[in-house]
């Protein structure tokens, strides 16, 4: 495409890096949403990837376009909203399900937050051995063993001085 140079009114580089693989519409919404600029203004932009060895110039040029192919654009634009719309109620509620899950298996594995509350799936570390044993046995007698034990302590000579 060759530009007019005579149109252009400014010329913009963008400062921040790029992925290359965005569209014109990609592109577009950088410049309306980031720079604050509208592109339909005979503006040239100038985009760079990230190594700054590729460059991508946005610059819409004033033609006339028919109205079909303006309605063919919208409606192409409107399908990729609505597309997008439904992927999104999708992953909510998703997420919304993931989310209940993970609240169901905390409450399952770790039981509530008071310890009166006895649920029948949790687990009571504290009752185990009472419930477990059927037998009470008394308890055995202490007994106190001493012992003395002597070491031979062979050249060692401690002397102290005052």
């Amino acid at each position: 495409m060759i530009i007019n140079a005579d149109e252009i009114k400014h010329i913009y580089v963008s400062n921040h890096f790029v992925d290359m693989r965005k569209s014109i519409n990609g592109l577009t919404q950088i410049v309306n949403l980031q720079f604050e600029l509208n592109v339909l203004d005979h503006s040239l932009f100038i985009f760079t990837n990230r190594a700054r060895n590729r460059i991508k110039i946005l610059y819409y040029e004033r033609r006339n376009l028919n109205q079909e192919e303006l309605i063919k654009r919208i409606n192409m634009l409107e399908e990729k909203i609505k597309k997008q719309d439904k992927q999104i109620n999708v992953l909510s509620e998703q997420l919304n399900w993931y989310s209940q899950q993970v609240k169901l298996q905390q409450k399952k594995l770790f039981g509530s937050s008071s310890e009166k509350t006895v649920l029948p799936d949790q687990i009571s570390f504290f009752d185990e051995i009472e419930l477990e044993s059927t037998k009470i046995k008394a308890e055995p007698k202490l007994e106190e063993i001493t012992y003395r034990c002597k070491k031979k302590i062979i050249g060692v000579v401690l002397i102290f001085h005052h």
